[in-house]
């Protein structure tokens, strides 16, 4: 019915990355030379040696050497996580996802100063203006934010520090009263997981640092 919303939150434990690398090493063979046959997988097909592989082709060469343990979306994880994106900027990226989610908070009359600023203040006891990524999500599981989880977590992926989330930003990218996101020429009818941000500016390449992903795959098989 219109002008009823529904808030949807959920937590997606198929974009978490640690998660995801973790069981994607769980299921290779348990020998010395499974990551090698991984990387020799990815050589083979960068015929430029560039270190970059098409998005397809990275994910093809984790589901011949994980098979059906992950699932698609599982393997897209970890494929995002490596990917580079020369031509798209994070600002860029973080502006058109703030902005789409201002766009459903708007439908829904959901204003970040009144439902998440005090909630924020009050758990960041030293006010140190960061918080840990845990507890945002349990702040935004609590204030029922109205748009879907999986696209508050891209979000928090450009602006999460070393020091954890700086809420502040947070509140103010979100806030389509005092703040509201650019003027864009158009925003896309939906985004998900895999939505193809080189594709929506204009530059349909997208590469993949496969060898970034080996040396974590071998520092983690070093734990």
């Amino acid at each position: 019915m219109q002008g009823t919303y529904k808030s949807v939150f959920m937590q997606f434990p198929y974009s978490d990355i640690q998660r995801t690398i973790t069981k994607f090493f769980g299921a290779l063979p348990l020998d010395r030379e499974a990551v090698s046959m991984v990387r020799s997988n990815f050589e083979d097909r960068d015929s430029s040696k560039s270190g970059l592989l098409d998005w397809d082709q990275f994910v093809k060469c984790l589901t011949d050497a994980a098979k059906s343990a992950l699932v698609p979306h599982e393997y897209n994880t970890i494929a995002r996580n490596y990917a580079l994106y020369p031509h798209i900027s994070k600002e860029r990226r973080r502006e058109l996802l703030r902005t789409f989610i201002q766009q459903r908070l708007r439908q829904a009359f959901w204003e970040p100063q009144q439902k998440l600023l005090t909630a924020l203040i009050r758990i960041d006891v030293e006010n140190r203006k960061f918080i840990s990524r845990e507890e945002m999500d349990n702040i935004l599981k609590a204030t029922r934010i109205p748009t879907k989880y999986v696209l508050v977590s891209m979000y928090l992926d450009l602006v999460e520090t070393d020091h954890g989330i700086p809420y502040e930003q947070v509140v103010r990218d979100l806030d389509w009263v005092r703040n509201p996101g650019r003027h864009l020429a158009k925003l896309p009818e939906k985004m998900d997981l895999n939505f193809d941000f080189n594709k929506f500016f204009g530059e349909d390449k997208r590469g993949v640092r496969y060898r970034d992903f080996i040396q974590d795959l071998r520092r983690f098989g070093c734990r």
